[in-house]
């Protein structure tokens, strides 16, 4: 897996060399994923909406974490 060091490099890096706009694009593309998914924006437990993980816990159930769709820069 590339690091988001080197994914950020491929993204805002103008110095870097052979890149084209397809790679810039793709990069660009996979660093919103990755922030989207790095932390639950809520969690739902038997349909109930909570917006922390603690007010999950206080229902019987497995809290089920749910994710912002990723907004991908052009």
């Amino acid at each position: 897996m590339i690091s988001d060091e080197r994914l950020e490099q491929f993204a805002h890096d103008k110095r870097m060399c052979n890149v084209t706009e397809e790679i810039v694009s793709m990069a660009r593309e996979l660093e919103a994923y990755r922030k989207a998914f790095s932390e639950p924006y809520a969690y739902e437990v038997k349909g109930i909406l909570c917006h922390t993980l603690e007010e999950a816990e206080i229902y019987v159930g497995d809290p089920e974490p749910l994710f912002v769709k990723p907004t991908i820069p052009s």
